[in-house]
């Protein structure tokens, strides 16, 4: 069974705050694909309509996840989807990486909130967004150094290890979705000015777009102060 949950003391902090969770099987992760590259390419060129790189941390989509971050202490480092949107306005690309990483990093780009998403068979569920003591064990991306969050820092971790460090910043490379990757799970995160509408249109597209792309099969549930937890 993977369970999905929020612990209540995020929301005790983050009151109106969604999660859609995304769980894809059967998936045929290729490395690439011409018709989500244009797309891709799409949503690059709206986002430089869109955002100016000198007035960025004022945006109503980015002020509201440094708001967020710096409740929890930190100051510094960024939500994933200002990274991403930072990196298109520096003109240094759009990250492909394989097809399942692509589509949701397009999903974040196009909905403009932070969404990741981790290899399901390397997780050691539950799955869970709660607040670290200190002591987690946690493997950057990219790296083979074991390092641990901080003490009340916002993590996603499962029975053994932190997934993802300060919320959404950095991925673990232990759960990482590679072209290996048959079943996945992804996470679309919102707060306001978003709303639970624009969480589940992200989700409906992100579904869509692997099991068209991918030829997995996809389903997805919302949580919140409604709901803590859901089960696949």
């Amino acid at each position: 069974m993977r369970r999905i949950a929020i612990d209540e003391r995020i929301l005790s902090m983050f009151p109106k705050f969604w999660i859609g969770v995304v769980i894809a099987e059967n998936c045929e992760n290729k490395k690439d694909s011409s018709e989500i590259n244009m797309l891709i390419n799409e949503v690059v060129e709206q986002t430089k309509s869109v955002f100016n790189l000198d007035e960025l941390a004022k945006h109503p989509l980015i002020e509201n996840w440094r708001k967020a971050y710096r409740k929890f202490g930190e100051k510094k480092d960024r939500a994933s989807h200002e990274s991403l949107i930072r990196r298109i306005l520096r003109d240094k690309g759009f990250p492909r990486i394989n097809l399942l990483v692509d589509i949701y990093n397009y999903i974040s780009i196009k909905y403009k909130c932070p969404v990741g998403g981790e290899d399901c068979d390397k997780i050691s569920w539950p799955l869970v967004l709660t607040i670290a003591n200190g002591d987690e064990r946690f493997v950057p991306l990219g790296e083979d150094r074991v390092e641990n969050p901080y003490k009340g820092e916002v993590i996603w971790k499962d029975a053994e290890k932190v997934v993802c460090r300060k919320w959404n910043y950095r991925e673990s490379d232990e759960t990482k979705i590679t072209e290996g990757t048959k079943n996945a799970v992804f996470v679309v995160e919102a707060l306001p000015p978003l709303n639970e509408r624009v969480v589940e249109s992200a989700c409906n597209e992100l579904c869509k777009l692997i099991e068209k792309y991918a030829n997995g099969k996809a389903t997805f549930s919302i949580l919140s102060h409604e709901r803590l937890e859901v089960s696949f």
